[in-house]
C-alpha cells in the first residue's frame, strides 16, 4: 500500500474518552434508515403516477402460493445487511478521526510502526499518489456496495423494467462522479456521486419491497 509514516495528532483527538458511542450509533442508525424511506417513497411515486395498470399486470404473473412475495423480502433483506456491514465500521471511525479530517477518512486501515515511535502509517494524500489512492478508493466502495446492486436489479426489473433501466444509469453516472470527484477534488468532492449512487440503491430497495408487499 503507497502510504506515508507520521504522527497524526487527527488519529490523537478521536482517542476512546472523547467517543461518544450513542451519537456514534444514531449517526449509523439514521445513515441506514432515512435514505430508505426516501427510497420507498419513490418506488411507490414510481408505482402510483407510473405506468401502474403494467406493474400491475406483471405483479398478477407471480402466484402468491409459490412464495415469491418471501423472495423478494429476502433480496430486499441482503441489501439491507450489504449496506450495513459497510456502514457500520463509521461507529468504530468516530474513534479514530474527526469528520472534519479530510482525506484522512479515506483511510480503511490505520498501520501502526513496530519500532516503538507511535507513529502511523496512512495514505499519502498529496498529488499524483493521493489521487491514484482516492480513486482506488472509489473503487473499493464500488465493490464493497455492489453485490447488493446486482441482485436487486433482476428482481425490481421484473415487475419495473422502465424504472430499474433509468436507476441503473443514475449509478452508473453517480459512481463516474464519485471516482472522478474523489480523486481530483478530493475528501468532500465525492458527495455529489455518492448521492446518486445512494437514491440508486434505495429506490431500487423500494421497488422490491413495494413488490414483496404486493405478493405476500
Amino acid at each position: 500500500m503507497a502510504g506515508r509514516t507520521e504522527h497524526s495528532p487527527l488519529l490523537e483527538s478521536g482517542a476512546p474518552e472523547d467517543f461518544d458511542s450513542g451519537k456514534s450509533i444514531a449517526f449509523v442508525a439514521v445513515l441506514l434508515t432515512v435514505p430508505r424511506l426516501v427510497g420507498f417513497g419513490i418506488a411507490f411515486a414510481i408505482y402510483k403516477f407510473g405506468a401502474t395498470a403494467k406493474y400491475d399486470s406483471q405483479l398478477k404473473t407471480f402466484g402468491k402460493e409459490d412464495g415469491y412475495g418471501w423472495l423478494y423480502l429476502a433480496v430486499w433483506l441482503f441489501s439491507v445487511v450489504v449496506s450495513f456491514v459497510n456502514l457500520f465500521p463509521m461507529f468504530y471511525k468516530e474513534k479514530v478521526m474527526k469528520r472534519d479530517a479530510g482525506n484522512l477518512r479515506a483511510n480503511m486501515f490505520i498501520y501502526t510502526v513496530d519500532d516503538g515511535s507511535n507513529k502511523h502509517v496512512v495514505l499519502e494524500e498529496e498529488g499524483g499518489i493521493g489521487e491514484y489512492n482516492r480513486a482506488n478508493r472509489s473503487l473499493g466502495q464500488f465493490v464493497e456496495n455492489v453485490a447488493g446492486f446486482l441482485l436487486l436489479v433482476p428482481f425490481a426489473g421484473k415487475v419495473f423494467t422502465i424504472p430499474t433501466s433509468v436507476l441503473i444509469i443514475v449509478l452508473a453516472v453517480g459512481r463516474i462522479a464519485h471516482q472522478m470527484g474523489y480523486a481530483s477534488g478530493g475528501y468532500g468532492k465525492h458527495a455529489p456521486g455518492f448521492f446518486l449512487h445512494l437514491m440508486s440503491v434505495v429506490s431500487l430497495e423500494g421497488l422490491v419491497l413495494l413488490t414483496a408487499t404486493r405478493l405476500l
